[in-house]
């Protein structure tokens, strides 16, 4: 694990009092069959320690009734954006669906289309929201890069997989957009050991906090550590 850097002074952050803001939002990141399944298309390299994980921090999620932010993979049979020679998480497949611990019973999908239509305040109806995404980059869906963009929450509890590649892109997304990403990394997936330190040492350098699940189920959401953001100097 990455030495835990002592926190920095933290930006203040404005928030708009007009709209919900959350003490922690969870996000579950590709908690899908083809990655989690010993029958998976593509299974992560240490997958029975992390499905524990995940469903005690899914239970915890529920336990304090945060809002669930989930994005996954979904991709066409022709495979588009793949880099694994195996076809993945192929829409209406089993490998593509979710776990059925991770998903809660109103939830709305945030589709990967040119539709421009996003519904405002999306959690006063729905306990999740299920983004899909073609690449490992969740952000390059532009509904889900205005949809974080806009919610306002003061932690952002992020685990699933895989942390070398849609998790370290999320998180540094969530950086630029002064969001404050927490990354569980006992629940955090992965093919590349080595690849998966590398970087969980750069998302920590830019701000984000590393902890483990036992840190998180012990402690009420609002006692969760607060990340540091920097903001990058205007030029």
């Amino acid at each position: 694990m990455p030495r835990r850097r002592k926190p920095k002074p933290g930006l203040t952050i404005i928030y708009d009092t007009d709209k919900p803001v959350y003490e922690c939002v969870g996000i579950d990141v590709n908690t899908q069959r083809d990655f989690l399944t010993q029958e998976g298309v593509l299974p992560i390299q240490n997958r029975e320690d992390v499905l524990k994980q995940i469903k005690r921090l899914i239970n915890w999620c529920k336990k304090h009734h945060l809002p669930i932010i989930s994005p996954v993979d979904i991709h066409r049979p022709g495979g588009e954006n793949i880099r694994s020679p195996l076809l993945h998480c192929i829409a209406n497949t089993p490998g593509q669906r979710k776990m059925p611990f991770t998903l809660c019973a109103k939830r709305y999908t945030i589709e990967h289309d040119a539709s421009p239509s996003l519904p405002k305040n999306l959690f006063e109806k729905y306990n999740q929201v299920i983004i899909h995404k073609r690449t490992n980059d969740v952000f390059t869906n532009p509904k889900a890069d205005r949809f974080f963009s806009n919610i306002q929450s003061k932690r952002m509890l992020v685990f699933g997989v895989g942390t070398e590649r849609a998790i370290k892109l999320l998180v540094l997304g969530l950086l630029s957009r002064c969001q404050h990403p927490i990354i569980v990394q006992d629940a955090c997936g992965y093919w590349d050991q080595e690849a998966a330190q590398l970087a969980l040492r750069k998302i920590q350098a830019k701000g984000a906090i590393i902890i483990n699940t036992d840190e998180v189920i012990k402690s009420p959401p609002e006692e969760l550590p607060m990340p540091h953001i920097e903001m990058p100097a205007s030029v």
